[in-house]
């Protein structure tokens, strides 16, 4: 026989075999149950600690892929600002060279008209000389037949 003391009241029982092995197979069940739950309870929490961690670190890799995103975004746009400042700069040297180009030959235009003009006042010139000239020289004829005929009237 095997004596069992309570631990409430500190009475001691005499138990049979049987009846103590049941009662140690309900001690070591509770226990073993007690532990099964505290294990259970422990690796819930690993779980959630783990979990917690791979949250942490997913937002972590989100909140750095977002900042790589958004470097890439300013660095585009700076590119597309230096790209637009370039080509600005390409067609405002264009503009020039052709406002240039115009002036240019917007001169050579002036100058060719004032050459044309001088030469046709050259032109004309001359041509109201050779006129004067022809006219002097008709009168001069003129004159001189009229010469001739008196003084051939006054011979006859």
């Amino acid at each position: 026989m095997n004596q069992i003391k309570c631990p409430n009241c500190g009475e001691i029982f005499q138990v049979d075999q049987a009846s103590f092995a049941e009662i140690l197979n309900q001690v070591k069940n509770a226990e073993f149950d007690k532990e099964l739950k505290l294990r259970e309870i422990e690796i819930e929490q690993r779980l959630l600690q783990k979990t917690s961690i791979s949250e942490a670190e997913h937002l972590k890799e989100v909140t750095r892929l977002q900042n790589e995103i958004e470097k890439m975004q300013l660095d585009q746009d700076r590119q597309l600002e230096a790209e637009k400042s370039h080509h600005a700069l390409v067609i405002e040297k264009e503009r020039r060279e052709k406002d240039k180009e115009i002036v240019e030959l917007q001169q050579q235009l002036r100058e060719f008209s004032l050459q044309s003009e001088v030469k046709l006042k050259e032109k004309t010139s001359d041509l109201e000389k050779k006129l004067i000239q022809t006219e002097n020289l008709l009168k001069n004829e003129t004159t001189e037949k009229e010469l001739s005929i008196r003084n051939l009237k006054e011979q006859h």
